[in-house]
């Protein structure tokens, strides 16, 4: 997506995320793959899994935020599938077979301290 039609800035990160859902075919599963920026409005994370996903897909997203000794957190929303990317050359982060998969969150980030 254009950074000119963003509502808000992109930040580009690398956190273990865990995705939860059904796949196309009603099967629950749960994956933890990486989350690789986000945004107020969504964001997009990487997974070898590409089958699991799909556009339009419900997911519960739970992000695990490093902390210190003392105060470590997770955040949790609800999200929607925008879209599956393939790899292409230009983004050499990703190992072949690796998607990126775009969401949107559905509601606000809510965070949990751990």
């Amino acid at each position: 997506m254009d950074s000119d039609r963003r509502k808000t800035p992109r930040l580009l990160l690398n956190l273990p995320l865990k995705a939860s859902g059904s796949d196309n075919k009603g099967l629950i599963f749960h994956e933890d793959v990486t989350l690789v920026n986000i945004s107020g409005g969504g964001a997009q994370f990487t997974t070898s899994s590409c089958n699991r996903y799909f556009e339009g897909q419900e997911l519960q997203m739970l992000v695990t935020i490093p902390g210190t000794r003392d105060v470590s957190g997770k955040m949790g929303s609800i999200a929607i599938v925008l879209r599956l990317e393939k790899e292409s050359t230009a983004e050499a982060q990703l190992s072949p077979g690796q998607k990126k998969v775009s969401i949107h969150f559905l509601k606000p980030l809510c965070l949990e301290r751990t």
